[in-house]
């Protein structure tokens, strides 16, 4: 098991197929910044929180019928089910940027500061 690897699910059967796939890790159903900063995060996050992670990798089922997704939501699928409907892995790196008032803030007080310099 990986001390870098976090898996935040609560699907028995996903942290299956990843072990199937060599991932291994911590497992837990919800995270907080302090759980997956700086870690390679297997798992669905919210853009704030995927922010934090070194890494954040989604396992997507691009086959899987859409009158089975409330069985997936619910758990209610086995290992050879998402080999069927196509599970691939997918790696993101998520970089939160300033605002833009904020980078016009700073280029305000450096232009400022250069005004000042005496020559």
């Amino acid at each position: 098991m990986s001390k870098n690897v976090l898996i935040v699910t609560r699907h028995a059967t996903l942290v299956e197929w990843l072990r199937l796939h060599g991932i291994e890790g911590r497992v837990i159903a919800q995270a907080t910044p302090k759980d997956v900063r700086g870690k390679d995060v297997y798992g669905i996050l919210p853009m704030w929180l995927a922010a934090e992670a070194r890494t954040v990798t989604e396992v997507s089922m691009p086959g899987l019928p859409l009158e089975a997704r409330s069985r997936v939501n619910g758990g209610d699928f086995t290992v050879a089910q998402m080999d069927e409907w196509g599970a691939n892995m997918n790696e993101f790196i998520v970089w939160k940027t300033p605002q833009k008032f904020t980078i016009l803030k700073f280029l305000l007080t450096m232009l400022k500061s250069l005004g000042k310099r005496k020559t």
